[in-house]
């Protein structure tokens, strides 16, 4: 990375990553467990040796499915969210909240429970059984 030439920072270069670092973990507590996230608070040991407590927001694994038509119409779903208290369009989607449940598993369980395009869902799975 080199000095951006009009403000504080640098730039990146053609290749932008992440960088592989952690900080060792004293004691970990967990505040809320839920079948959706869970919540804790993690205290942390900074290089200096100084203790730093951090909250960690976990939430389970999910799966949304992009269902396009012939026509590249996307198929959405209306579904209440509370913390907008709005009404919201978006894919469907689910979280893989079933013990041992696999992406393709959670598929057919969101055609069933979703009503999502059968043929969508279908191709879908046999396009991620076959990759």
């Amino acid at each position: 990375m080199t000095p951006h030439p009009h403000l504080p920072g640098r730039l990146a270069g053609s290749i932008l990553s992440d960088a592989d670092a952690s900080w060792a973990v004293s004691s970990s507590e967990t505040k809320y467990d839920s079948p959706y996230v869970s919540l804790g608070i993690d205290t942390i040991v900074a290089p200096d040796g100084t203790e730093h407590g951090r909250a960690v927001v976990q939430p389970n694994d999910a799966i949304g499915i992009l269902a396009l038509d012939e026509d590249d119409r996307l198929l959405l779903v209306e579904q209440y969210r509370h913390p907008v208290r709005r009404r919201l369009l978006e894919i469907p989607a689910g979280t893989l909240d079933v013990p041992g449940e696999s992406a393709p598993v959670s598929y057919t369980h969101l055609r069933a429970h979703k009503t999502v395009l059968d043929l969508v869902c279908r191709l879908l799975l046999e396009k991620k059984n076959t990759s």
